[in-house]
């Protein structure tokens, strides 16, 4: 079914987006959805394309095809735990395969209208198959990989939405790689096998609950240090929102919910690559940036970006209050989060700055606090 062009990816990109997405608070980015009659609110960040093009190309040229399964791996648990909290439908709470088919068109769109763009599809919900098909789609496009955000995260979403941790992904064509599309099948192994193709195997390896804890430290409390919200830099033109893109200096940066940087940085089998590659690039993002950058421009950006109240001290000793927090807090080292921080700095202080450690704070019954020294 060939979904271009009509009035439902109108309305998907137009109003439904806008209304899902809250850029209103400094510190916060948010995806917002009703759950049994509740609103909730997930928290996000919002991560450039061409680092994750990086990391996994990087991954992969060391790695090989185990790396590309590392990759593989952290999209599919991640956007499973992303699907369950975001109460997508399933065959278990909507049996009614016409209705579920329906849901899952508007869901197809809306993945299109956020990450990709033209979608064409063909959906056999009763046999677990789907092959999607997009014009272009993120990250992918630029390396030919796409692992963490296409093939794993239709898996992991696919895993939720049929109920069966078995669904695997292979992506047999990529506009990265030549092709005209970026073209997924989405199906139990032993099918996707029948079609002539090899995927991926994995395991969902945590299975995390929405818990009040996370709904309670991640709601949006007044910041110290960060005064604009992502809204406020769009509006002042800091930062660029066209037909649903995020840019700054003409890269493109996408969201994501948090729980994608936790399972990159808790799964991923090399943190030093993982640390160097984040900090070069942000790195450069600072020297790009020019004059403008100051330890105060950095904190505004990345807390406008979702990253929470950021406050840079000497030494340097970054607090990162209200960090996006989820239940896997204490299993990460913070690898991300300190590459970025450590590139940044290193541009604005012009000299090689690492920041080694990471220490997690409850400074009080609102506040999850990130420490980096």
């Amino acid at each position: 079914m060939k979904l271009t062009d009509n009035i439902y990816s109108l309305y998907i990109r137009s109003i439904l987006i806008p209304k899902m997405e809250d850029y209103s608070n400094p510190g916060y980015v948010y995806t917002k959805l009703t759950r049994d009659s509740r609103e909730i609110m997930l928290r996000d960040v919002f991560v450039p394309e061409e680092l994750v093009a990086e990391i996994e190309a990087k991954t992969v040229e060391k790695y090989g095809d185990e790396g590309r399964k590392t990759l593989y791996r952290i999209g599919k648990n991640s956007c499973y735990v992303y699907s369950k909290f975001s109460g997508f439908e399933t065959v278990e709470t909507t049996p009614n395969l016409k209705k579920l088919e329906e849901y899952v068109r508007l869901l197809v769109l809306f993945i299109a209208g956020t990450y990709g763009a033209d979608v064409d599809y063909e959906l056999d919900i009763k046999n677990k198959v789907q092959k999607i098909s997009f014009s272009n789609y993120v990250v992918c496009q630029k390396n030919g990989i796409g692992e963490i955000f296409a093939s794993g995260s239709a898996a992991g979403m696919w895993a939720w939405i049929l109920q069966d941790n078995n669904i695997e992904v292979v992506q047999y064509k990529c506009v990265g790689r030549g092709d005209k599309t970026c073209s997924l099948l989405i199906a139990l192994p032993e099918t996707i096998e029948k079609r002539g193709y090899t995927a991926f195997k994995a395991s969902i390896q945590t299975d995390i609950d929405l818990t009040e804890e996370y709904l309670h430290l991640n709601k949006p409390y007044p910041t110290e240090a960060v005064k604009l919200s992502l809204e406020k830099l769009i509006a002042f033109n800091v930062i660029e929102f066209k037909d649903g893109r995020i840019t700054f200096h003409q890269k493109r940066y996408f969201e994501c919910d948090s729980h994608y940087v936790y399972f990159l940085e808790l799964m991923h089998n090399d943190q030093n690559l993982l640390f160097e590659v984040t900090k070069e690039y942000y790195k450069k993002v600072g020297e790009d940036i020019g004059d403008k950058l100051s330890t105060d421009y950095i904190a505004g950006f990345l807390g406008a970006m979702g990253w929470g109240d950021i406050m840079i001290h000497s030494g340097p000793r970054v607090q990162l209050r209200h960090y996006p927090y989820t239940t896997l807090y204490d299993k990460t080292k913070y690898t991300v989060i300190r590459g970025v921080l450590s590139g940044l700095l290193s541009a604005v202080y012009k000299n090689d700055v690492n920041l080694k450690e990471a220490t997690t704070v409850f400074d009080d019954e609102n506040t999850f606090s990130v420490i980096l020294e």
